[in-house]
């Protein structure tokens, strides 16, 4: 588990909000649910979102992101980047999108290898001496941004499913895969307290107030739907793996965790800590995306089960 002592990047979300014609319609897409992937032609749609000590954090300003055929950023000003086409056919080889959609552009011939893979990166604060395009420009001149409150980081753009890229790279294919790639929708927690009154379990869901006494420890696991979790190639079924993140020292030396569980929290002091989890959906080839949960762990005196403050 990672101690949150300030401001920092939990994780970029991208989904799709529009297809295009090599894509099913989103009408076709179970309700409620999030494709994580697309195809040439769709439009994605990224999202950013930071956490710090007192609870999750909005950025000062929307952040900059910018497409890129290179796993790095070469500019010498920020002003050179030009926009990328709102069409996806901007085959530049870094050019800044407007707003927080993007069009995906083709599939190199041969596939994504090396410098023809296609990235994006963000830029953005969380300090108020300083906007996103402060970061960007501090970053082109190779300052040290995350101690100013700056925040950048790079992500393959989510192209998918994996047959269909390899079909249209005109690479050998694999087996195909039956369905889009999607979010689970359903993420808790499933949370077991243990301590000399006994032992009591409850669910909760990302936002809540979990409350906990003092003499307590907490073993918590983050489950889903099983229908949300789908048949991949091979016949595997996609499993959860997370990150912990805490805004307080809330793990001894003899906790424990694995996959996405996490045993021996002990009570937080004072009034209480954020809890974050950064969760993936493995299984599928070449495929890896993230979304984020996070609860507020509230210490109480007496009942723990009474109605939170």
């Amino acid at each position: 588990m990672w101690l949150v002592t300030d401001a920092r990047l939990m994780v970029i979300e991208q989904s799709v909000v529009a297809t295009g014609g090599l894509s099913l319609p989103l009408a076709e897409d179970p309700p409620g649910v999030r494709r994580r992937e697309g195809l040439p032609g769709d439009r994605l749609r990224l999202e950013a979102f930071f956490a710090g000590p007192e609870g999750p954090v909005d950025p000062v300003g929307p952040p900059i992101w910018i497409r890129s055929g290179f796993p790095y950023v070469t500019l010498r000003f920020a002003a050179d980047i030009g926009p990328c086409g709102e069409d996806g056919l901007d085959l530049a080889l870094q050019c800044r999108v407007l707003g927080d959609e993007l069009t995906l552009p083709p599939v190199p011939m041969g596939g994504f290898q090396g410098r023809d893979e296609n990235f994006v990166f963000m830029f953005a604060s969380t300090s108020a001496e300083y906007d996103a395009e402060d970061c960007l420009d501090f970053y082109i001149r190779g300052g040290e941004g995350e101690r100013f409150g700056c925040h950048y980081t790079r992500e393959r753009l989510a192209y998918g499913p994996t047959y269909r890229v390899e079909e249209l790279a005109g690479v050998e294919l694999s087996a195909p895969e039956s369905e889009p790639d999607y979010y689970a929708e359903s993420l808790r927690a499933e949370l077991r307290f243990s301590g000399p009154a006994g032992v009591r379990t409850q669910t909760a869901v990302s936002g809540e107030v979990v409350t906990m006494r003092a003499d307590e420890r907490l073993a918590l696991e983050l489950v889903a739907d099983e229908e949300e979790l789908q048949m991949v190639i091979e016949e595997r079924l996609e499993f959860l793996s997370a990150n912990f993140f805490a805004s307080a020292p809330l793990l001894p030396e003899s906790a424990f965790y694995s996959g996405s569980s996490l045993a021996s929290v002990q009570a937080p002091d004072d009034d209480g800590a954020f809890l974050y989890f950064r969760v993936g959906e493995e299984g599928r080839p070449y495929s890896h995306h993230e979304s984020w949960q996070w609860f507020y762990l509230q210490l109480v005196l007496g009942d723990p089960e009474a109605p939170p403050p």
